[in-house]
């Protein structure tokens, strides 16, 4: 529903004191319904936002629509151009401001362009998928691992006393890091959400 900023309420109010004009005065003045303008300048709902910015053109107000007070919040994530193994500025491509219900609050969560199919056809290749660093594997789920140097991104599980390695494309087998010689598996963190490529 349609409200003036408080400020522009503010504004109109002052602009009808210094001209000594009420409010049925500025309703015939600009042919509205007096009890529209008493809606506008109570910061009620109900009228329009053309009849509010023709109120505002009459006493020279910017025009301005009040927000909620459960406005989007957003957060600043480095946004990097390949997955890292860390937050590292060397790969850093810019800084994206996030609405925050899309991005868990918590963690050091960086936003990763994706390459390789591993995960076709859940996340593409070049999807961005934002990533918690500070997650090395506390529940089962989507991570960016590095598996014989290479990064990516495999579904992790555990089992008993290792991890299985499964991938939603079916042209990739299935690994067990009981198998794995040491230094050859390691995880970067866990994807906790993503967009499609842009």
């Amino acid at each position: 529903m349609f409200k003036l900023d408080s400020e522009v309420r503010e504004g109109i109010k002052a602009f009808m004191r210094r001209e000594r004009i009420n409010q049925k005065g500025v309703a015939a003045a600009i042919g509205m319904k007096p009890e529209d303008v008493s809606r506008l300048l109570n910061g009620s709902a109900g009228v329009g936002p053309e009849k509010g910015q023709l109120l505002c053109d009459y006493c020279g107000v910017p025009f301005k629509e009040h927000r909620d007070e459960v406005a989007v919040r957003y957060r600043q994530l480095p946004y990097y151009e390949r997955p890292v193994i860390k937050m590292n500025t060397s790969f850093l491509l810019e800084k994206l401001n996030i609405p925050t219900e899309w991005i868990p609050q918590f963690g050091e969560v960086g936003l990763v362009k994706m390459s390789g199919d591993s995960m076709n056809p859940t996340i593409q290749n070049k999807d961005v998928v934002a990533i918690d660093f500070t997650d090395q594997f506390q529940t089962n789920g989507v991570y960016a691992v590095i598996i014989d140097g290479t990064v990516g991104l495999a579904r992790l599980q555990k089992k008993f006393d290792s991890i299985r390695i499964t991938y939603d494309n079916e042209r990739y087998e299935e690994l067990d890091t009981a198998n794995a010689p040491p230094g050859t598996f390691q995880i970067v963190g866990k994807a906790v959400a993503g967009w499609v490529a842009f």
